[in-house]
C-alpha cells in the first residue's frame, strides 16, 4: 500500500565507491581500470557527472556486476533527484550556464534564480530558449542565427548573442501573411522619411506599418551589457524580422543601423554564426545600401552647421544622419555637430509599447 519514498536520492556512485572499498582499490586505481580520469571517477561518484551508458558497460567488465544494473541505479537517482525536488548539475551543464553572464538575464527577467542555486539557473535556461539539454541548444543556436551589424572592436559571446536573439523570438506574437521584396523596395522612400519625423509616436507607428504591409516584422529588444550588436535580421519560415536594440543612442546610428538590416533582407538575406564568423563582404555591402538609401551620392564639404542642415532637409533626412556621415568620412571631426543629432529614446519607448499591445490577447 506504501510505497517507500526515501528522503535523500543516492548516487549510483555510491555503489562504486562501495564495491571498491570491498575489493581494496583505491579510487585512482579503478579509475585506471575503467579508463576515466580520476576527477571524472569522482564526479560520478558524487552525483555531479551522470553515470553514462557507457561507463555502465565499462563498470560490467570491471565489476562483473551487469551494466543493466548500473543503469537502473542512474536512472533510480535521477528521478529521486527529480521528486526531491533538487536535480544535479553535470559537468556540462555546469560550463553552458557558466558561459552566460546570469546577473544580465536575471535583470532582464530570463531567469529568476541566484547564482547560489545553479541547478534552478540552468533549468530556466533551458526553459528560456525552449530547449531541453545544452546539447540541445548548441544545435539550434550555434547554427547560423542572424545577419548582425555589430562593433568591430567587441565580441559578443554565442551565449548572450543567442539569449538577446531569444528576447526578440518572444516579442513576436503576430506574423504578416507573406514577404513581399518588391512592396519592402517600394517603401524605401517612405521609411527615409520617417527620419525627419518630430513626433515619435507617428514615426514608431508609420514604421510598424510599412514593414508590416511589405511582410517584415520589427522587434525591439534593449542593448544587453557586453553584446555590441546594434541590430540583427533573421528569417522565419520565408519571413524576415529586423531586431533593434538602444546600443547607440542617436538618430544617425539608429537608421543606419535600421537599413542596414533592410539591406539584409533585399540584398543578402544570409544569416550568419554567432561566433562572429561573418562575412565582411556582406557586411559590406549592407553598409553601402545604408548609406546610399540615406544620402545618395557623396557628400560635399560641409563646414557651417546652418550648412548641414540645409543640405540634409534638401535630400530628405534628419540633419543627424548628414552630421554622422561627415564624421564618418573625415569631412567633419568626431566633436563638430553633434548637437544636431537626435536621441532616439522617445522613438524606442514607443517601439516598445507597441510591443506591448500587440502582444496583448
Amino acid at each position: 500500500m506504501y510505497k517507500y519514498r526515501p528522503e535523500n536520492a543516492v548516487p549510483a556512485g555510491r555503489d562504486i565507491r562501495d564495491w571498491a572499498e570491498e575489493h581494496g582499490l583505491r579510487q585512482g586505481d579503478l579509475a585506471a581500470r575503467l579508463g576515466l580520469s580520476e576527477k571524472g571517477l569522482s564526479q560520478i561518484v558524487t552525483g555531479k557527472a551522470p553515470l553514462s551508458r557507457a561507463t555502465a558497460q565499462r563498470l560490467g567488465l570491471v565489476t562483473g556486476i551487469s551494466a543493466s544494473y548500473w543503469n537502473r541505479r542512474e536512472l533510480v537517482y535521477r528521478e529521486h533527484l527529480d521528486r526531491l525536488g533538487t536535480p544535479s548539475l553535470d559537468a556540462e551543464q555546469a560550463d553552458w550556464v557558466a558561459c552566460f553572464d546570469t546577473n544580465e538575464l536575471k535583470k532582464h527577467g530570463a531567469i529568476t534564480a541566484t547564482g547560489r542555486d545553479k541547478p534552478l539557473q540552468c533549468r530556466e535556461l533551458l526553459s528560456f530558449f525552449a530547449v531541453a539539454s545544452p546539447a540541445a541548444w548548441e544545435r539550434v543556436w550555434q547554427k547560423p542565427q542572424a545577419a548582425f551589424r555589430r562593433s568591430r572592436r567587441l565580441q559578443a559571446t554565442p551565449h548572450m548573442a543567442s539569449a538577446w536573439l531569444r528576447f526578440g523570438e518572444r516579442e513576436i506574437t503576430t506574423w504578416p501573411s507573406f514577404y513581399s521584396q518588391h512592396d519592402l523596395e517600394r517603401s524605401l522612400e517612405r521609411l527615409r522619411q520617417l527620419t525627419r519625423e518630430p513626433d515619435p509616436k507617428a514615426a514608431a507607428r508609420a514604421l510598424h506599418s510599412h514593414l508590416w504591409e511589405a511582410g517584415v516584422s520589427l522587434v525591439f529588444v534593449p542593448a544587453f551589457r557586453r553584446v555590441p550588436i546594434a541590430a540583427a535580421t533573421r528569417w522565419f519560415n520565408g519571413r524576415p524580422v529586423i531586431q533593434m536594440s538602444d546600443r547607440h543612442k542617436t538618430d544617425d546610428h539608429f537608421w543606419f543601423s535600421f537599413f542596414h538590416e533592410v539591406g539584409h533582407v533585399l540584398e543578402s538575406p544570409t544569416i550568419d554564426t554567432l561566433e562572429g564568423t561573418e562575412s565582411i563582404e556582406i557586411e559590406r555591402q549592407a553598409d553601402a545600401f545604408a548609406a546610399q538609401v540615406l544620402i545618395p551620392g557623396a557628400l560635399p564639404r560641409l563646414r557651417r552647421l546652418s550648412d548641414i542642415e540645409e543640405y540634409a532637409e534638401g535630400v530628405g533626412v534628419s540633419a543627424g544622419i548628414a552630421v554622422g556621415r561627415l564624421q564618418h568620412e573625415g569631412k567633419i571631426r568626431r566633436d563638430v555637430g553633434n548637437r544636431l543629432k537626435s536621441k532616439v529614446s522617445d522613438l524606442v519607448r514607443e517601439l516598445t509599447v507597441l510591443q506591448r499591445v500587440a502582444a496583448q490577447p
